[in-house]
């Protein structure tokens, strides 16, 4: 979605002139996964992760989905069996948008897994090493199992919100709950904030992906 989204950027400009807006005028899909209410205000505040949800569909599939206020180009879900005693299993993947708003006020991002993969060849995007099995340890069907961090990039690519969640977002942020899989730019995770509170100054805004 990143090269839908730059073009997005590059028509905000004739988005103000637009009393309705079109998904396709953006460069974005068409129909349902568009909300196409009167767009009268263009959002321009900060970009903020409003909502996230870990939801097993069946005992080998798992949705992550990631809501925002505000536009997206990129977020990324991290998540750990923190609450196991053994080898705290997890991994990251990347959520793409599913749902928009025209007016640029909010972002549905999801990604579907499948789960109980080879702890050594899951695929980003596409496999889990962790269940969804209410009978096994580390499970997403275990509130009290999993901890997760969301980030998400706003549409120049700057690092714009980051959110820890679940069982231990303290330990996972501050590296004492030790998982099998290190996740990409640790250092991101440095102004994370831990649950929904106002984001306020989280230490975030205005850095790009990746940097220190």
């Amino acid at each position: 979605m990143s090269w839908q989204r730059r073009t997005a950027a590059s028509l905000s400009g004739l988005l103000l002139l637009l009393a309705g807006c079109e998904g396709d005028r953006l460069g974005r899909p068409t129909g349902d996964t568009a909300d196409f209410q009167p767009c009268e205000d263009i959002y321009d505040e900060a970009l903020q992760i409003t909502d996230f949800q870990a939801v097993c569909t069946a005992e080998d599939r798992l949705r992550l989905r990631v809501t925002t206020k505000g536009w997206t180009s990129d977020a990324v879900v991290f998540s750990q069996a923190t609450g196991v005693a053994g080898p705290q299993l997890a991994d990251e993947h990347d959520v793409a948008t599913v749902r928009f708003g025209v007016c640029q006020d909010f972002d549905e991002l999801e990604r579907t897994l499948v789960t109980e993969a080879d702890p050594a060849n899951w695929e980003p995007n596409v496999s889990s090493p962790l269940s969804c099995s209410p009978d096994d340890d580390a499970s997403h069907a275990d509130p009290d199992v999993m901890t997760y961090v969301i980030r998400v990039y706003d549409l120049e690519g700057n690092l714009a919100d980051c959110v820890a969640v679940g069982h231990d977002p303290a330990g996972l942020l501050d590296g004492s709950q030790v998982g099998t899989y290190t996740p990409t730019h640790p250092e991101e995770w440095k102004g994370c904030r831990q649950g929904f509170e106002d984001p306020g100054d989280a230490g975030t805004k205005g850095k790009k992906k990746g940097s220190k």
